[in-house]
């Protein structure tokens, strides 16, 4: 970093973006994965996402210390060999942050990679910005194929409520039961279920018509029921999953579902003896990775995960995707060792 002495001249220097939560000692077990394997390889400089000046470009840095803590170096334009994205803030207050709506706030970010690169003070950036849109719940109306097995995805966008209240009308006669969430965001927030006359009007007359930016336009899909399957990526590479079955919705009340989580993946051949039930969730997963596969290659994304609901696939995420699975202290599942590899490969081949 130019004219900043606290940063050592290296021969690669990696900047990863981050929940403000982790800096003030937060856990995020992925993330910390990640610290602690790059601090070691690279010149990794931690930069919360509230600390990123979109304006003016430049950022304030943090350096992993002794014990976990972390220590600001300081204000400054960022240069660099890599960029890793893990953390686009849907659960920030924009407002705050000085933005109108939460879509100006995203593209302000998706502007600041993309001005990095254009201007080549950072060689590369993972997750590409091209590859974070497909993350935005939208991303999927674009998939027709059955074969792909993608939930059907419609926009809503914020205009005249009436106008609104129709097309809703229009969708509930055709698929019965509705979901309704925003474009961009995460963790079950602001999604809403609308199975009657009187709940879609209640929906609407909430609904906050100012938010006129793209990117804050509403995805509509059908409600579908079954268990909810994430399959983890890395590069190419599904890396492992997990199934929870009666897991809460977000309309749900508490303790009203009993929830059961289990690993799902298959990563060596089923042998002809083993009991039914193993055969069949096998068969079940192969379908589920080849469906995942596909659309995966074609949303250009390295990191991250393809989600299911039932059959369907519902989503995809991206930065910020946490890579373990626990039942209340009981790790299931665990892909940080691959993430974490990978990470340290593409690294050394920057070197």
């Amino acid at each position: 970093v130019p004219g900043h002495a606290a940063v050592r001249d290296v021969a690669v220097r990696v900047f990863l973006t981050v929940n403000p939560l982790l800096v003030r000692g937060a856990r995020f077990q992925t993330v910390r994965s990640m610290v602690t394997a790059l601090a070691t390889q690279c010149e990794l400089i931690v930069v919360p996402l509230d600390r990123i000046d979109f304006r003016r470009a430049r950022v304030t840095g943090y350096r992993r210390e002794h014990g976990g803590r972390f220590a600001s170096i300081g204000s400054f334009a960022p240069r660099g060999t890599l960029w890793i994205n893990y953390s686009d803030g849907f659960y920030l207050d924009h407002a705050a942050l000085g933005f109108a709506s939460p879509g100006l706030f995203l593209q302000a970010q998706h502007d600041f990679y993309e001005s990095l690169l254009a201007r080549g003070h950072v060689a590369r950036v993972i997750n590409t910005v091209a590859a974070e849109r497909a993350t935005l719940k939208l991303w999927l109306e674009r998939f027709t194929r059955a074969d792909l097995r993608v939930i059907p995805t419609h926009r809503l966008a914020r205009r005249a409520k009436t106008t609104m209240q129709r097309r809703l009308a229009d969708l509930q006669s055709r698929y019965g039961a509705l979901v309704v969430k925003p474009n961009w965001g995460g963790a079950g927030q602001q999604v809403v279920r609308l199975d009657s006359l009187a709940s879609t009007r209640t929906f609407i007359e909430a609904i906050d018509t100012r938010l006129t930016h793209p990117l804050d336009a509403l995805c509509v899909q059908p409600l579908v029921e079954g268990p909810e399957k994430r399959l983890w990526f890395v590069g190419d590479t599904c890396v492992d999953g997990r199934i929870i079955e009666h897991r809460p919705r977000p309309w749900d009340g508490v303790g009203t579902r009993s929830t059961r989580i289990a690993r799902y993946f298959y990563d060596k051949p089923i042998q002809s003896n083993a009991a039914r039930p193993q055969r069949v969730a096998a068969r079940q997963f192969a379908r589920d990775l080849a469906a995942a596969q596909a659309v995966w290659r074609l949303s250009g994304l390295e990191i991250g995960s393809v989600d299911f609901i039932g059959e369907q696939i519902n989503e995809l995420n991206g930065c910020g995707t946490t890579f373990t699975q626990y039942d209340r202290w009981h790790c299931v599942a665990d892909a940080r060792p691959q993430l974490v590899r990978w990470l340290r490969d593409q690294v050394r081949s920057a070197s």
